[in-house]
């Protein structure tokens, strides 16, 4: 957000290996101190190689207590296989390495005062409760907020303003409230409000839920920025020169209220438009150049295909999976649209509590008026020829995926069933047709594949069962 901040912090770089295409030694420590004669800044202390894992705990004992002393923050150390030609022969997986192990320390805590607890509204109204810290340095960050999660998380706690608790992160990033160390003398009671904070409508408790939400789903503020700002995000509508702060800016300008105002904006409506980024109230306004791209990146997420965009409306319960579900069984918005409740949950990975959403949303005018006005703009609301014709081979039958695969990621044989017609569900049930396994499947999902008598297939054979 400012280059010169960045540039005045003076950032700087660690070599922890070495990657070349020839002339690698053949150990790991030895690249590494190649590297460090090069002159190139190296961070790792302590290089020894080590023969047993007695050695190796001590090591990890050590710097337990040692990492406090070094110049940066550290969550764990790694723990390598040194022999350059066993890692080849050893690779990767889908997501790392198979030489080499991340032992994580214990979060670190701090001790800090309860100032106060406000309450924010999402997306979906629901109400998080966030607790404001006295400041205090952890983990590299000064943490001054730490959510609550919910008012049942509030009463386990038994927490009240002016208190003194500690903190950790988890995973040495998400700053949370652990425990009381000290109750205060004048300690306020935590009163969790029956009204919106936002819009003052009345809060309402979903039956066996643990959240508080609001009802006013339009005409909540935070909802309807969260909604924005969902549209946008990259899984939605990739519309990248839109971030948090810009889509504020024209909220407040009252310039966007609804996604399809989006692709009503004008040059001249953006340019000049004031953007605050920060609690000094740092501004700027748009340029020519910022205003021109916003403009263009939302022209071209009109080429975004259509379960994206379902997605990106934000209908509750409405995922990615499930819109991509609803979009392989209807194949387009008017059949969507003009569907019963009872035809939603015909779809496998739907139930009643999507369907009765679904069947909420599609009733809605001012919903489907938006939704026309997004359809007039040109926005694709069907299942193209193109991406039809390769639909039809795995037509009808289910899969889940699961494990580590050697020739393509988990990802690609998501893609590939669903390219040739066929569902991706995340768990199995007695209606899945075949469970395509890799290394290091999901115990659970091999035991429920033998209960369900679920048919198994390998990398290798999914092709197979293509061509037959």
């Amino acid at each position: 957000k400012s280059p010169q901040e960045v540039a005045r912090r003076g950032l700087g770089i660690y070599v922890y290996a070495l990657y070349a295409t020839e002339a690698l030694k053949p150990q790991h420590a030895q690249n590494i101190e190649q590297l460090k004669v090069w002159g190139f800044p190296v961070f790792i202390k302590d290089r020894s190689v080590y023969r047993d894992l007695e050695e190796v705990w001590t090591y990890i004992q050590d710097w337990e207590q040692k990492r406090d002393d070094l110049a940066v923050d550290t969550d764990g150390v790694v723990l390598s296989v040194n022999d350059v030609s066993a890692r080849e022969r050893l690779g990767h997986t889908a997501k790392e390495p198979r030489w080499a192990i991340a032992y994580k320390y214990e979060a670190k805590r701090k001790l800090t005062r309860l100032e106060r607890v406000v309450f924010q509204v999402g997306r979906t109204g629901v109400l998080t409760p966030v607790a404001e810290l006295e400041p205090v340095s952890l983990a590299g960050t000064v943490v001054k907020r730490a959510s609550l999660y919910n008012e049942d998380e509030i009463q386990r706690l038994g927490i009240a303003s002016g208190d003194r608790v500690w903190i950790e992160k988890g995973g040495d990033i998400i700053p949370k409230l652990i425990k009381i160390q000290e109750k205060a003398r004048d300690r306020k009671a935590i009163l969790f409000p029956q009204t919106c904070p936002a819009c003052g409508t009345q809060l309402r408790r979903a039956e066996k839920k643990v959240h508080c939400y609001c009802p006013n789903t339009k005409g909540c503020d935070p909802q309807r920025l969260g909604r924005l700002e969902h549209f946008v995000h990259r899984n939605a509508m990739d519309i990248e020169s839109l971030g948090e702060q810009n889509i504020k800016a024209l909220f407040e300008a009252d310039l966007v209220r609804v996604p399809a105002d989006f692709y009503d904006l004008s040059l001249e409506q953006i340019k000049g438009l004031k953007i605050t980024w920060d609690e000094k109230d740092t501004s700027r306004s748009f340029q020519d150049l910022s205003a021109h791209k916003i403009l263009d990146a939302i022209e071209a997420s009109k080429q975004v295909p259509f379960p994206r965009l379902l997605f990106a409306l934000g209908i509750r319960h409405v995922g990615k999976t499930v819109a991509e579900l609803l979009v392989g069984h209807f194949k387009s918005l008017s059949r969507l649209r003009a569907a019963s409740v009872e035809e939603y949950k015909e779809v496998e990975g739907v139930g009643e509590e999507v369907a009765l959403s679904l069947a909420n949303y599609m009733a809605d005018q001012d919903y489907q008026s938006m939704i026309d006005r997004l359809i007039g703009h040109g926005l694709s609301v069907a299942v193209s020829e193109g991406e039809d014709s390769r639909s039809g081979d795995l037509e009808g039958k289910s899969f889940v995926v699961t494990g580590t695969f050697q020739g393509q990621t988990r990802e690609y044989w998501k893609g590939w069933i669903k390219e040739h017609g066929g569902r991706v569900l995340s768990q199995l049930s007695q209606s899945t047709d075949y469970l395509l396994v890799g290394k290091n499947p999901g115990p659970r999902k091999i035991q429920q594949a033998q209960i369900y008598q679920t048919a198994l297939l390998s990398e290798e054979n999914i092709q197979d069962l293509l061509r037959s």
